[in-house]
C-alpha cells in the first residue's frame, strides 16, 4: 500500500472503516484512492463490509464524476487500494478507445495497463474457466459465492436512499476542497 495514502494531508474522507484520499501521483487530473482504514485485503472483508466498501466507492465515483465534470469513472484495484479514474475526454456517446499495440505480462509488473493482450488460445481459456469456476450446490444455494443476504439488502437499500454516506463535496483532510 503506498504511504501517502494514510497521510491526513491528502484525505477527502476517512472514518473507521475507509480512507478516501487524492492521488498525488495519478495517471490524469482528479484521481482519488480508496483503502480499508484497517488496511485489509478486500478478499478478506466480511461478505457485509465488502458489499458496503462497494456502496461506498460507487458514491465517491459518482461524486467524483459530477465535480470532474466526466462521463464515466474507471476503476482499478491491487486488492488493497482501488483507484478511482476520471475519464476526461470521453464524448456523450461512449466508444471504447482501443490501443494497436497488445501487451502480456508472464508476472505482475506493479502497474496496471489499459492495453488489451494478445487473443489467448481457446484452451487456455477453457482451462482458467475451468479452474476459476464456483463449485455449484443445486441443493443449497446459500454456499454459493453470489448469494446476498438479507442483511446486505436492506444494507443496499440504506445506502441508496442515502443513510449514513459521508458528508457532500470532496476535500482535503484540513477542510481545502479537493476541486
Amino acid at each position: 500500500m503506498p504511504s501517502w495514502i494514510r497521510n491526513p494531508d491528502y484525505f477527502v474522507y476517512r472514518d473507521h472503516r475507509r480512507i478516501v484520499a487524492v492521488c498525488p501521483y495519478p495517471t490524469t487530473r482528479g484521481q482519488v484512492s480508496i483503502t480499508d482504514a484497517g488496511g485489509l485485503l478486500y478478499c478478506v472483508l466480511p461478505e457485509e463490509e465488502l458489499v458496503q466498501l462497494f456502496v461506498d466507492v460507487r458514491y465517491f465515483a459518482n461524486r467524483l464524476a459530477e465535480v470532474t465534470h466526466v462521463r464515466r469513472v474507471g476503476m482499478a484495484s491491487d486488492g488493497r487500494v482501488i483507484h478511482l479514474i476520471p475519464m476526461h475526454g470521453l464524448g456523450e456517446d461512449w466508444k471504447p478507445i482501443l490501443h494497436k499495440e497488445t501487451v502480456f505480462y508472464p508476472t505482475w509488473p506493479g502497474y496496471f495497463d489499459s492495453k488489451s493482450g494478445p487473443r489467448m488460445r481457446n484452451e487456455d481459456l477453457d482451462a482458467t474457466q475451468r479452474r476459476s469456476s464456483p463449485p455449484l450446490d443445486l441443493n443449497n444455494h446459500s454456499t454459493t459465492p453470489f448469494t446476498a443476504t438479507r442483511a446486505i439488502r436492506t444494507s443496499l437499500r440504506a445506502s441508496a436512499l442515502g443513510h449514513g454516506g459521508p458528508e457532500e463535496g470532496l476535500h482535503y483532510g484540513d477542510g481545502r476542497r479537493v476541486f
